[in-house]
């Protein structure tokens, strides 16, 4: 009977993940366009690869690209072949992706403590802003997560003295390289790196690594690259320099504080039960390395590696902190199912409901961060920002009861809640922000326009986003080469360039006597002019 009690409990807790999942990650999936450069990118290198039928040789505006491996351009491909190539066909891989680490953190949380640990884990994973995004965004990060999470359940097995940890592990690192490349495969090893760094435990290196999980990884990276090689003369020389160059050039954009600041603010709404949560299950600096702290270590480990190796590399984009947030999901979800089985005692209970204040303190910060936002940025309209405010009440009565009440259930309802809200709240908001960077509604806009022999010219990155959604081939321009390619072409040209851009070639295109230019539309911050009318 206990046995079936558990089997039932288990169904229960992977569904009501799997609701929450289906709530945060896929809702409204289509009502932002492929932002550029990166969403429009990744999607036109699938569409191509499903239109041409080369899976093997990918190619980003009917050119070879060899940048990166190729398991999220096939993912991508099947998922367009499934559901359409659209923005919703695009967004199911990061969706489906994230439920997946989901419910491995699930299993992780499961297996180190008890399955309401990793319940109540895989609910604060769900519900981390950084992660929703993340799991609605057509980028390589999630991949990697999702390789991270395997990899680290290997690890986690092993340690329980289960054998099939290693094929996690292998499964875990094969899958970081082809998706990810050098730091897809990075990631696992300093995560295995720092946890036996702290635990001591050189066997673990053994287990991980016996003949037959390195002849899995060997079995699935070889052969990739031996065929990707095979059908592509350059892909060797191209792929390690991207690679290489990617990893240790460091963009001018890079800002540690912000990398910090984001990846904090990431966690929210759970980030308010941190402290509370640390204090719940700390063990002592002396203690941390006994055995019935092991898995804490682990979590202590995987946090302080993550960290130092994310600082030190090129991050190439804010969303590198998505590796931070398993442990920290993890620690929380701990201490919350230690809380409700076990109670607290006055001094921990005290802490969380300053931990809970914090958090509407946070919740009114971002209520007035949104309202004085139309200062900032046009894009943004007042009535719907202001409408942004009036659902935080509900959230604010909520942690008003746990205050004055002390009901256990409102430390979950309450930042549950408040994600909910906040995503709904900024679904708008993510339209308008997404179309301001997407080509969907230019596109859109010239369907009519467009003729069977016109050629879309692109002043900048937007090219992938005009490529995806034209479906056809996008010539590449800078502004000192389009006065005579205006002149030369014996085709109509239609060019689509930032307003900034358009003002700039203004003074260039007068020198040109001969070039007429006709302006057709500006949508969006982009221009769309014409050698020729419409």
């Amino acid at each position: 009977m206990a046995r079936i009690a558990a089997k039932r409990r288990e169904l229960t807790h992977i569904t009501l993940l799997l609701v929450s999942c289906g709530l945060f990650f896929f809702t409204a999936i289509d009502l932002r366009g492929l932002s550029n450069p990166f969403e429009a990118a990744l999607s036109e290198v699938a569409r191509e690869m499903l239109e041409n039928g080369a899976w093997f040789a990918p190619r980003l505006n009917y050119a070879p690209y060899l940048d990166s491996p190729f398991l999220h351009h096939w993912l991508l491909a099947l998922s367009f072949k499934l559901w359409g190539v659209s923005e919703a066909g695009a967004r199911m891989v990061p969706g489906i992706l994230a439920t997946f680490s989901v419910l491995l953190v699930y299993f992780i949380g499961r297996r180190l403590w008890t399955p309401q640990a990793g319940f109540w884990s895989a609910l604060v994973m769900t519900s981390s802003l950084l992660f929703i995004a993340a799991a609605q965004s057509v980028t390589l990060y999630m991949p990697a997560l999702c390789s991270l999470l395997l990899a680290a359940s290997g690890i986690v097995n092993i340690t329980k003295g289960l054998r099939r940890g290693r094929y996690f592990w292998a499964l875990g690192l094969s899958a970081g390289f082809l998706s990810q490349g050098i730091m897809g495969l990075l990631l696992p090893l300093i995560l295995l790196a720092a946890f036996v760094f702290c635990s001591g435990e050189i066997k673990l290196l053994r287990e991980l690594f016996r003949l037959r999980a390195v002849i899995i990884i060997l079995l699935l990276c070889l052969s990739w690259y031996i065929l990707a090689g095979w059908n592509n003369d350059q892909f060797g020389a191209v792929f390690w320099s991207a690679q290489v160059n990617g990893f240790f050039t460091r963009p001018d954009s890079w800002n540690l504080g912000q990398f910090f600041l984001l990846t904090v603010l990431g966690f929210l709404p759970w980030l308010a039960l941190l402290p509370w949560a640390f204090k719940q299950i700390w063990p002592g600096w002396k203690a941390l390395r006994q055995p019935v702290h092991r898995p804490f270590l682990l979590l202590t480990a995987w946090l302080l590696g993550m960290l130092g190796f994310l600082i030190l590399v090129n991050l190439n984009g804010q969303a590198w902190g998505l590796p931070l947030l398993p442990p920290l999901a993890l620690i929380t979800g701990w201490s919350l199912a230690q809380f409700m089985s076990y109670g607290q005692e006055e001094e921990n209970t005290s802490l969380l409901r300053r931990c809970i204040c914090c958090l509407a303190v946070l919740l009114l910060f971002f209520a007035l961060a949104l309202s004085v936002a139309t200062s900032v940025s046009p894009a943004l309209n007042t009535l719907r920002l202001s409408a942004l405010v009036l659902p935080l009440g509900p959230i604010l009565l909520a942690l008003g009861i746990f205050h004055w009440r002390g009901r256990w259930w409102i430390t979950v309802a309450a930042p549950l809640g408040a994600a909910l809200l906040i995503m709904l709240c900024l679904l708008p908001v993510g339209k308008m922000m997404g179309n301001w960077h997407s080509s969907r509604t230019v596109v859109q806009a010239l369907t009519d326009m467009l003729g069977p022999g016109d050629q879309l010219v692109s002043v900048g990155d937007d090219y992938p986003g005009l490529a995806f959604y034209s479906q056809r081939p996008v010539l590449l321009s800078g502004k000192s080469a389009l006065p005579r390619l205006l002149v030369n072409s014996k085709v109509r040209l239609i060019v689509i360039c930032p307003v900034e851009s358009f003002n700039a070639l203004q003074a260039d295109l007068a020198s040109f006597t001969e070039t007429k230019t006709v302006e057709w539309l500006r949508l969006d911050g982009q221009v769309v002019f014409s050698n020729q009318a419409r």
